[in-house]
């Protein structure tokens, strides 16, 4: 796993020199759809520094009040940073249903220190717990939808309330590791056998004998802005002809996953829309989406889509820590 790089600029930065921040931002949802944000982006020690009152829903851009910038130290204690450069603080390091959060502290301490664990058993892609320092768990209050009395921090297990899911915005960086989540099937695109095909290449995370591992992949930085879409063996993911195929032969996939190199046919594209969502663009300017016939089977796209608004929305989660 690559190092967290820092984020510049920053007001103010941080005191604890062991804690440094992954590149872009992330969203934070509870299970219920509601986005985690910041009021007046940060800097408040109320009660109500967190709200939940926006729920997703595709296509709404939202601001970056509801954007943080994620920080992380060696032992995988990780940070919340608000739009204002202040840190999300657990009151008394948790344990409470009263002034639970507030945004104003400048620097990372215990209090400002949460764990991430990847819950099973849930549905959605990737649902997380985050854990407080006294070892209890942040709770959305109803699932979310609140600007009062949003979050409570007493629990001392995980059950519905305590679910939430990341989505990465904004820089993707170099050499991390995502899931890449369709949003209209909510399952990881895997690479089958951790890649290295010409044939039946992608899969759905969640089908039978997909391998968690198959579904990670590392986003390595081009010279041109790009992504070369690297999978767990090793292999580059190729838009056969740079894009601009419906669907592949009988023989081959339009989308290839035995690269070698990553040269001109293995470069996507991240378009942030703004709205918690990407789409995927080939060096050629066509979008991954569903099929112009028929649609897509199971882990098939069309390279030839020139129309963003009819591209594939995807969710990107990060996958370093879970």
């Amino acid at each position: 796993m690559p190092e967290p790089t820092l984020r510049k600029p920053l007001t103010p930065p941080p005191i604890n020199p062991a804690f440094v921040a992954y590149p872009g931002q992330i969203y934070i949802l509870t299970k219920g759809g509601y986005y985690l944000s910041a009021a007046n982006g940060g800097g408040l020690d109320t009660n109500d520094a967190i709200q939940t009152e926006i729920k997703y829903s595709a296509g709404l851009v939202v601001g970056p009040y509801l954007q943080f910038t994620l920080w992380r130290d060696t032992t995988g204690r990780f940070a919340f940073q608000t739009y204002s450069g202040n840190f999300i603080r657990a009151v008394d390091g948790g344990g409470l249903t009263t002034d639970v959060l507030n945004t104003n502290a400048p620097d990372i301490a215990v209090w400002e220190e949460f764990r991430i664990a990847l819950v099973g058993g849930q549905p959605g892609p990737f649902p997380i717990s985050i854990q407080t320092n006294t070892n209890n768990f942040l709770t959305a209050v109803g699932e979310g939808g609140k600007t009062t009395n949003a979050i409570h921090s007493d629990a001392t297990k995980v059950q519905d309330w305590e679910i939430f899911f990341l989505r990465k915005a904004g820089d993707l960086g170099s050499g991390f590791q995502y899931f890449i989540v369709p949003i209209d099937t909510q399952q990881a695109i895997a690479a089958k056998n951790g890649g290295g095909l010409t044939q039946n290449t992608l899969q759905l995370y969640g089908q039978n004998g997909v391998h968690l591992s198959w579904a990670r992949f590392n986003l390595i930085l081009q010279p041109n802005g790009s992504h070369a879409i690297q999978t767990v063996n090793g292999n580059y993911l190729t838009a056969v002809n740079g894009g601009g195929l419906d669907y592949g032969t009988t023989q081959t996939d339009n989308i290839h996953t035995d690269a070698t190199v990553a040269k001109a046919w293995e470069q996507f594209t991240f378009v942030d829309r703004g709205d918690s969502t990407y789409c995927i663009q080939t060096v050629s300017g066509y979008f991954l989406g569903k099929r112009t016939y028929g649609g897509s089977a199971e882990g098939e796209y069309s390279t030839d889509i020139s129309d963003i608004n009819a591209a594939t929305k995807f969710w990107i989660v990060p996958a370093n820590f879970l």
